[in-house]
């Protein structure tokens, strides 16, 4: 086979370079559009929300005023009365008492102009106390128009009742008694648009952000952005919003006009405002396309001069380089051999090429000179740990020798540890990853036996095992340190009282293990700290620790159970403890030979 030369490979690594370059750079245009478009989705998202907690914030008395009549008794009695037939001291209170709560509910809100509240007798109540007749006529007849019977709720009106000025958005709300559907006021919301819409754009400040159609019962109130648009325009904008919040939505690709649009929409609970935001992917991908056509002419220019010069320089370098790699292929000797070329004529890089080369042979042939001391010790050192070697059944046997000893000897607690340790010994060095229920409660009890010696007369321990899952499979070891956090962290050492209640049942396909101790406790805001941390499955890190050390336990038992089980499974701590702490260890209940959700057990 014949081989490319120097020259030949150097130009067609650059070539594949620069090919690869390009794939590179379009790969990354396509994955830079990507994270555009989920930039920009989420930008428009949280401009909408905005624009949502604006409006919230902006029209917050609105509801005030809609419940005036629910939360003020007395106002409620004054709307429901003719107040004319009154006589004038109380005509006079019960005006000022109703349009003073009318004013307090709307103070401090610049974006609510005038409030006012017709009732059925014809009865004005209002903010301003030079309300004109032809206002109160038009509300009356409007009052008129309502009724439940056809769905009529409240209605927005551009200039509404105010003789066309455009600078005012009325809102209409009727007002109905308790026990029926009878209108007994019509409240109307004079709304500042200028100011409501300087708030709005002030959020919208971006043009790159798109357009803006803020729009209610199919006509539009505000419109914020450059881009205008056509009726037709509008009302397909406001059909494709509809549609995607009926779908419980938020986003969605659509087109408008054979443009490809990206609209995001979501409704004003307090108004019923909807707010629909879009643009078109042509805006949103300008920049980065003309970003790309010039990288794309600047690759071409370096793409040219880089063949230009590589031609060139790759003759100064391909004959030393021949003679250098015919020299190391010549070494046979099972060393690295310095290679001298100070008589040849070379570049910089090429000398230092040679230089480099040497220097490495000189520390690799060190090197391997050190390996084979290295691997002569080691097999000396390895003899000699052979030697002191410790089988496990030594251990076993010395601790059944203690128990001999201690039993001869009259100690019985000698003889408890010497047994309970043995018998943990034994149970952790199964090679089983999963015992029964019992096996696991059975070493726990040998461990709580061994505490009992250390600690006498100084706590109690209850357990409450069902029958029908003592011979579960479950993963071993995972009772014991739950057990002992509450020696370490939960007692008092002189404490009397202290009770332990180890409790296992089964729900469906679900095993529970709970320990609850009274002891000190946990303070509930650390729970719902640490609870997070189980349920994110974070790994334990010195940086979180409190310096009690008390939750690492916790977290390897919560690991290994998600690991065995899945992450629906796990360790938590009850929050509704009285007292003490309470660790709820949710399993699979599969017994030998079931399938497990994500794992099978197998003893």
């Amino acid at each position: 086979m014949k081989r490319s030369s120097f020259k030949q490979i150097y130009i067609g690594i650059l070539a594949g370079s620069i090919v690869i370059l390009f794939l590179s750079m379009m790969a990354v245009y396509i994955h830079s559009q990507r994270e555009l478009q989920e930039s920009e989705v989420f930008k428009m998202e949280t401009i909408g929300k905005q624009i949502d907690d604006s409006i919230t914030a902006s029209l917050g008395s609105l509801r005030g005023l809609r419940h005036i009549h629910y939360v003020d008794i007395k106002a409620r009695d004054i709307l429901l009365k003719d107040n004319e037939k009154e006589t004038e001291s109380s005509r006079f209170e019960n005006q000022k008492y109703v349009d003073t709560i009318l004013e307090h509910i709307i103070t401090g809100n610049e974006s609510i102009q005038r409030a006012t509240i017709v009732n059925e007798y014809g009865n004005v109540y209002s903010t301003d106390s030079s309300v004109p007749q032809a206002y109160v006529d038009a509300v009356e007849e409007r009052m008129g128009e309502w009724s439940l019977s056809v769905g009529r709720d409240r209605e927005f009106y551009y200039g509404g009742l105010q003789n066309g000025q455009t600078a005012i958005l009325t809102y209409l709300q009727p007002l109905y008694g308790y026990n029926n559907n009878k209108e007994m006021a019509l409240l109307a919301v004079d709304l500042n648009y200028t100011n409501l819409k300087s708030v709005l754009s002030n959020l919208f400040s971006d043009e790159k952000n798109g357009t803006c159609l803020i729009y209610y019962n199919n006509k539009v109130l505000f419109r914020i952005g450059k881009r205008k648009l056509d009726q037709g325009q509008k009302w397909h904008l406001m059909k494709k919003s509809d549609g995607i919040l009926s779908d419980n939505q938020q986003t969605e690709m659509i087109t408008l006009d054979e443009e490809n649009m990206i609209l995001t929409v979501r409704q004003n609970i307090q108004t019923g405002w909807k707010i629909a935001m879009f643009t078109s992917e042509q805006d949103m991908f300008q920049d980065i396309e003309q970003k790309m056509l010039r990288n794309i002419f600047l690759l071409a220019v370096i793409s040219f001069l880089a063949f230009v010069v590589s031609s060139y320089y790759t003759r100064s370098i391909a004959a030393p380089l021949e003679h250098f790699c015919a020299a190391i292929r010549n070494m046979g000797n099972g060393k690295l051999n310095r290679i001298e070329m100070q008589d040849r004529r070379m570049t910089r890089e090429v000398m230092n090429v040679v230089d480099n080369y040497n220097e490495m042979a000189d520390r690799m042939n060190e090197y391997l000179n050190r390996e084979l001391i290295y691997e002569r010790n080691q097999r000396i050192i390895q003899s000699k740990m052979l030697k002191y070697q410790i089988n496990p059944h030594f251990l076993y046997n010395t601790l059944n020798t203690i128990a001999s000893m201690g039993e001869l000897s009259d100690f019985p607690e000698i003889v408890t540890i010497a047994k309970n340790l043995s018998y943990i010994m034994q149970y952790n060095l199964r090679g089983s990853s999963f015992v029964s229920l019992a096996s696991e409660i059975e070493m726990v009890k040998s461990y709580i036996e061994i505490q009992q010696i250390r600690f006498p007369d100084t706590f109690a321990v209850q357990y409450d095992i069902a029958e029908d899952v003592k011979e579960l499979q479950i993963i071993k070891f995972i009772l014991q340190p739950i057990v002992e956090n509450i020696f370490q962290h939960g007692f008092s050492k002189k404490n009397q009282e202290n009770q332990i209640l180890i409790r296992a049942y089964r729900e469906e396909k679900r095993l529970f293990l709970v320990v609850r101790d009274n002891g000190r406790g946990i303070e509930k805001e650390k729970i719902r700290e640490i609870n997070a941390k189980l349920a994110e499955e974070r790994k334990y890190t010195d940086e979180e620790d409190t310096g009690e050390h008390q939750s690492i336990g916790i977290y390897n038992v919560n690991r290994r159970i998600r690991i065995y089980y899945g992450k629906e499974y796990g360790v938590r701590i009850a929050e509704n403890t009285a007292q003490g702490a309470e660790m709820i260890l949710t399993l699979g209940a599969a017994v030998e030979g079931e399938e497990q959700n994500g794992a099978g057990i197998s003893s």
